[in-house]
């Protein structure tokens, strides 16, 4: 939905025009609004197209709003990350094996990475430097290639924002306390 300031934009277009317009039949007479006109359609039709696009802008907030932050496609997997209030970004386990194939059981994540696993919504999740340290024991060519991408794409931005605001989290192989 547009927002108010094209209303208020609006309606002061109007009121200008309007008062131009006046100014101009009351000077010149009938040629002042023939002189007028095209400076007043010129004025609408900006407002019109700057509407237009905003009602465009405003959908597509609309749309994307509930996926910032958390949709990421990796070769044509779609990804769903999770953040939590550290900035821990989070991947679940079975996209991860979508993409590598077989690997750990989640048992053994579990335990290799007790301060790095955790679960959401029923399905178990590695957390960012976690899913580095797992994909680094990996030797398969999938993994190789998802971890830079996971080091690019989720890591590096996830650390670069905790490190900009302060958070420091413990070591994932770390035991939770």
């Amino acid at each position: 939905m547009p927002s108010n300031t094209y209303f208020w934009r609006a309606l002061g277009a109007l009121l200008v025009c309007g008062l131009a317009l006046w100014g101009l039949f009351s000077w010149l007479g009938a040629i002042g609004l023939v002189i007028g006109a095209p400076i007043v359609g010129v004025a609408f039709t900006r407002l019109a197209i700057d509407l237009t696009a905003e009602m465009g802008w405003q959908m597509r907030w609309a749309v994307l709003a509930p996926l910032n932050g958390k949709h990421y496609v990796y070769l044509n997997f779609n990804l769903r990350i999770v953040q939590d209030d550290d900035f821990g970004r989070w991947m679940a386990l079975s996209d991860v094996r979508r993409i590598v194939g077989s690997g750990a059981a989640d048992k053994a994540l579990a335990q290799s990475y007790p301060g790095g696993y955790q679960v959401f919504d029923g399905k178990p999740h590695l957390r960012d430097d976690a899913l580095l340290l797992y994909l680094a024991r990996e030797p398969s060519t999938p993994a190789i290639k998802l971890r830079n991408w996971v080091e690019r794409n989720i890591a590096f931005p996830a650390r670069t924002e905790r490190k900009r605001r302060g958070i420091y989290l413990r070591d994932p192989a770390l035991d939770v306390e």
